[in-house]
């Protein structure tokens, strides 16, 4: 019986460990494949249009 914290040993493989890798990649891909468009579509306000997009996502973070 496992009683410290963390996973067992071998608890996850290949498949699991490959999931997860792909998944904590998402977020910033999908900044970096749209960051062009949106400065090309809205020009010098794209900090701010960023900004205003974070506030929900901050709030979200700190339900958790």
């Amino acid at each position: 019986m496992h009683v410290g914290k963390g996973l067992n040993t071998g608890a996850l493989g290949v498949v699991g460990s490959t999931v997860i890798g792909l998944a904590s990649t998402a977020p910033l891909y999908s900044l970096a494949a749209t960051l062009g468009w949106v400065i090309l579509a809205i020009g010098p306000q794209a900090p701010v249009a960023f900004l205003f997009a974070a506030v929900p996502m901050i709030f979200a973070a700190l339900a958790y």
